[in-house]
């Protein structure tokens, strides 16, 4: 029985840590926006720059 309550705490700590970092990556994204945008930078307009003649 104690090894399916140390099975099942590590399952619920690694689900835990695994949400974390999701919200850790979404919110380093967002804030790189949020940079971005107060340097007036548009975001379309780095996409266009990276982008070939054809592509545009």
């Amino acid at each position: 029985m104690t090894s399916l309550l140390n099975r099942t705490a590590k399952h619920f700590l690694a689900i835990k840590a695994a949400r974390q970092l999701k919200d850790d990556i979404e919110k380093a994204g967002l804030d790189n926006f949020r940079i971005l945008a107060e340097a007036g930078k548009s975001i379309v307009g780095i996409y266009l720059e990276g982008c070939s003649p054809e592509e545009k």
